[in-house]
């Protein structure tokens, strides 16, 4: 994936990097399946390869008086996939490790291209408009002629689970003697 071009309307407004592109997918639900490289446990020079095999994704609307909130909730599941390490990543203590390094990178993921839509772009190239339609109808017609003010300052709250299903074929690593 090399990046996406982001429009206003029919008018090209800027470029998202191949990584806020890939944001862009997990919050619209697009991601079927795909790799994720974290950093490995306990070492900074060393990669632990994860798949993520399934996952759904969902963008909710609150609202609090007049204060309208975005939640996005991810919930994806993978297993892994390689490693570039000695450690025994099949335990439950590495595997919890290892999901809250996903989310934490899934999380920066969608929280760069949510900066980036609102801050740089100012357009909601993210879906959270049509979201509301969808969602709160009644809502939205009340501030549909001032969505375009409104987007860049509403808060948005990312939410990631992430579960290793499985550890494949890795086992404790073999011992160099």
């Amino acid at each position: 994936m090399e990046g996406a071009a982001a429009f206003k309307g029919d008018k090209l407004i800027g470029w998202l990097t191949p990584e806020q592109t890939n944001g862009l997918h997990y919050i619209n639900n697009k991601i079927k399946s795909g790799i994720i490289n974290v950093p490995a446990p306990n070492r900074k020079d060393a990669y632990v390869t994860i798949e993520r095999i399934r996952g759904l994704n969902t963008i909710k609307m609150e609202l609090d008086g007049e204060e309208i909130k975005i939640t996005i909730n991810v919930k994806a599941r993978g297993a892994l996939a390689g490693q570039q390490i000695d450690i025994d990543l099949a335990n439950p203590d590495m595997l919890e490790v290892l999901e809250t390094k996903c989310e934490e990178a899934i999380k920066a993921k969608i929280n760069d291209t949510v900066m980036v839509a609102q801050k740089e772009l100012e357009s909601d190239i993210l879906g959270f408009g049509e979201a509301i339609r969808r969602d709160e109808l009644s809502v939205w017609k009340k501030i549909e002629a001032d969505w375009e003010e409104l987007f860049p300052s509403i808060p948005v709250e990312i939410n990631v689970v992430f579960e290793i299903l499985r550890t494949g074929l890795t086992s404790k690593p073999l011992e160099i003697q």
